[in-house]
């Protein structure tokens, strides 16, 4: 992604920039991941039925499952030379397809009944939960605070402190003062990892506006 020319999205007549981490995304090495993961039995009592999971028929005796899952995830889920991905085939007695490194789409189980499928999707969930908690922040949510009278009252502190404190503490110059037209307030901070998840995050956004400040 050229810096210069970052993705644009507009929310309510906002725009934002989308960037990228590059580095994070392309540093990331094709299916290496510790395969320590345990699962608590507790976190599989409900594993033999799960109206939110669609399952249809797969051929004449099997059954299979399809989900979006954001890339970055992949290799947390195959594991170290694809440890975990067995493990969880073999434990929910499935087949676990998963597109190859670096490609979207859909993780697809297969198995012979729907408990199977039910099982390993529960525990991709809950390998996915536990991964995302590794993964850095990826966006903020803020209120502009760039209005006129802020942003003068803003300068009127930061001449007061440069003036009076400026020439005899250590540090404070004008370099530690945000610009003022870009002042804000971060409310929060997000962990959108593709199109699918930012998406969301607009439609969220967008409804937030319309039906609770609006």
């Amino acid at each position: 992604m050229d810096i210069l020319k970052p993705e644009l999205v507009w929310v309510d007549g906002r725009c934002y920039r989308v960037l990228e981490n590059t580095k994070r995304t392309n540093d990331v090495s094709p299916y290496f991941e510790d395969n320590n993961y345990q699962l608590d039995d507790k976190d599989a009592e409900d594993e033999c039925y799960d109206s939110n999971i669609e399952i249809v028929p797969h051929g004449s005796t099997k059954f299979k499952h399809a989900f979006h899952v954001p890339k970055v995830f992949f290799p947390f889920i195959i594991g170290a030379k694809h440890a975990v991905r067995k493990r969880l085939e073999t434990e929910t007695r499935t087949e676990i397809q998963i597109p190859k490194f670096g490609q979207d789409g859909n993780i697809v189980i297969i198995g012979n009944d729907c408990k199977g499928i039910i099982s390993a999707r529960h525990r991709i969930n809950l390998l996915m939960e536990a991964s995302r908690k590794k993964i850095e922040f990826t966006h903020f949510l803020s209120i502009p605070l760039n209005d006129g009278h802020v942003i003068m009252k803003f300068n009127m502190f930061k001449n007061e402190v440069l003036t009076n404190s400026g020439k005899t503490s250590r540090g404070v110059d004008e370099t530690i003062f945000q610009t003022p037209s870009k002042l804000h307030l971060t409310i929060g901070v997000m962990k959108l990892l593709d199109d699918a998840e930012r998406n969301q995050a607009v439609e969220a956004l967008s409804y937030c506006n319309e039906h609770i400040v609006k």
